[in-house]
């Protein structure tokens, strides 16, 4: 914590910087992945469950938590959350995150759906009647 840091003008004139010991709230912003299997009934019971649970928590700034529908991606649909957590202290933010998280993963198993699996890199498949492919 005895650290000195030196930055010339010219740089420290264009950077943006933020005093975390001034902050009042910490930006809770994440985008989850559902699987493409995803219904569009199931799809909108997952927007509007995060949004209850998120307009419910006593620890999220009121009206500040869009959920939403941010991209049709690849491997699956994207939501985009928002919201800020009334907490100074960056450890308090992290248990709220956690626990907002964790209440995310439960209203996706509830509608019956699934996250989408991350489609990375190289696979290699062979079965019965099949060559051995890379794709």
């Amino acid at each position: 914590a005895r650290t000195i840091v030196s930055v010339p003008n010219g740089q420290l004139a264009q950077m943006s910087l933020e005093n975390f010991s001034m902050r009042d709230k910490i930006l809770f912003n994440h985008k989850i992945l559902l699987g493409l299997e995803t219904s569009a009934d199931q799809l909108r019971f997952v927007l509007e469950r995060t949004q209850e649970l998120l307009q419910d928590h006593s620890k999220l700034e009121p009206a500040t938590y869009p959920v939403r529908l941010s991209g049709l991606k690849k491997s699956g649909l994207e939501l985009e959350l928002f919201a800020y957590v009334l907490e100074t202290e960056f450890d308090a933010f992290l248990q709220v995150q956690e626990e907002l998280l964790l209440k995310i993963v439960d209203i996706v198993e509830a509608s019956g759906t699934s996250f989408a699996l991350p489609i990375e890199g190289r696979s290699t498949t062979q079965g019965p009647g099949l060559e051995k492919t890379e794709s």
